[in-house]
């Protein structure tokens, strides 16, 4: 077992947790995070399996799901593994800007395809950008070559992220624009007729098997199965994601570098996935030990999370916080499970 799993992250429970509370003006109540948790479990799922734990109607909760969608609260598409994608390098990258400055460097590195996040922090650094490479050789080209031909950086810092501990996926800028990202070496082989159904699901998590069979021009039946299979393989998930602004949970973020002492990294890595607030945790070479991703309804919430929950962990030596200051670039299709 490799991966998230192995270190038994707990997902963040939006009905549960009270730390990302949505704000009133998002106007979202105890039946609408359940709805919302129901559709991060499962995109797909209808309305009348929500009755029981909303207490609403079917057609009241068919009602809700789409007023969430049509508000921009939530977004349901496909979500890739990276890893069953055939990603099986990923690393961060923390940049200090030179001259000409950031604006360009943050330029130069959005226009790589393999370059999924691109943000501006507060700190010794000023940009951290997250890379998807397929094997050693990309790892390489990347740091050797593409790299240093950007112009505008300063220095530059690789953490090579060892293994992926935790990867809450659930947070993102919906709905998401942005074209299909490549498939280089999937888990399963895909036909014409998968990367169809895929590129579909990816606009509309929630479009009907007669719909999807419609437009790629095959019988239902074919595009259950093979959905089916996509699933099952480990590489394609149907699961509702919500807009951080626009549901009034996040206004504050960073990254939060932490060096181990004393301690196994993994041990202290399963004891932060049990943060709900602690999106995501890798486990990397470098400047640190793990490097994770915060939220928080605000600043002050975001520095009592790291100075209470995340410094008392023991094992957790010395602790760097990179506040966001804007996200420049975040490709919401991929994630590890």
């Amino acid at each position: 077992m490799s991966g998230p799993s192995r270190y038994g992250a707990e997902p963040l429970v939006f009905s549960h947790d009270v730390g990302l509370r949505p704000a009133h003006t998002a106007h979202l109540d105890a039946a609408d995070l359940q709805i919302i948790d129901s559709l991060v479990a499962d995109g797909r799922t209808n309305a009348r399996s929500m009755t029981a734990a909303t207490g609403l109607s079917e057609e009241t909760v068919a009602d809700r799901m789409r007023a969430l969608i049509e508000r921009d609260i939530i977004g349901v598409s496909a979500i890739l593994d990276w890893r069953a994608a055939g990603y099986h390098w990923d690393l961060f990258l923390s940049i200090r800007a030179g001259s000409p400055g950031a604006q360009l460097v943050i330029e130069e590195l959005s226009c790589h395809a393999d370059v999924i996040s691109v943000y501006e922090v507060l700190g010794p650094v000023d940009i951290v950008a997250h890379v998807l490479c397929r094997d050693r050789q990309a790892v390489l080209e990347f740091v050797s070559s593409t790299v240093p031909r950007i112009d505008g950086i300063g220095e530059a810092d690789v953490m090579l992220a060892l293994e992926t501990a935790k990867y809450f996926h659930q947070f993102a800028r919906v709905p998401i624009t942005a074209p299909p990202p490549p498939i280089p070496d999937p888990v399963v082989e895909l036909s014409v007729i998968d990367h169809g159904i895929i590129r579909a699901l990816m606009r509309n998590g929630r479009a009907a098997h007669r719909e999807l069979a419609r437009e790629l021009g095959v019988a239902d039946g074919t595009v259950r199965t093979r959905l089916r299979r996509l699933v099952s393989s480990g590489l394609v998930r149907i699961s509702a994601q919500v807009h951080p602004s626009n549901s009034g949970m996040i206004g504050a973020q960073a990254f939060v570098g932490i060096s181990v002492r004393y301690a196994d990294r993994a041990e202290v890595a399963s004891e932060l996935g049990r943060i709900a607030e602690v999106l995501t945790i890798s486990l990397t070479t470098g400047r640190f030990d793990l490097f994770c991703f915060v939220v928080a309804r605000n600043r002050a919430q975001l520095i009592e999370r790291v100075a209470t929950s995340i410094r008392l962990i023991a094992g957790v030596g010395s602790v760097e916080t990179w506040e966001l200051s804007a996200v420049r670039k975040h490709v919401g299709r991929w994630a590890r499970w």
